[in-house]
């Protein structure tokens, strides 16, 4: 069964500023390169372990517009994939859709 079969919701590309808090480390930060209401890839240039809560905040920018979209909300790190010589992508499965705020 490909990827595509097992996910339960849409993905989207995208490139974005991003930022992932895990608990009990330092905040990461890259770009989201993709996006689900279950879950989004991230690249990174600093690693997170399967298994780490993170709260992920993604910032929108659409051109037309004067500000940038905030979302937000917390998962879990599902995947973790060394991506030289761009550093990692990192997969995460959100608790609940993000939000926007």
């Amino acid at each position: 069964m490909g990827d595509t079969e097992r996910r339960r919701h849409r993905r989207f590309d995208l490139h974005h500023p991003a930022t992932l808090r895990p608990r009990g480390h330092p905040v990461v930060h890259g770009f989201v390169e993709n996006a689900s209401l279950g879950g989004s890839l991230f690249q990174c240039q600093q690693p997170i372990s399967p298994g780490t809560p993170v709260e992920v905040t993604l910032a929108l920018q659409d051109p037309a517009q004067p500000a940038a979209i905030t979302l937000s909300g917390h998962g879990k790190v599902v995947r973790l994939q060394e991506d030289s010589p761009s550093g990692f992508c990192i997969a995460v499965a959100y608790d609940e859709p993000l939000s926007q705020g």
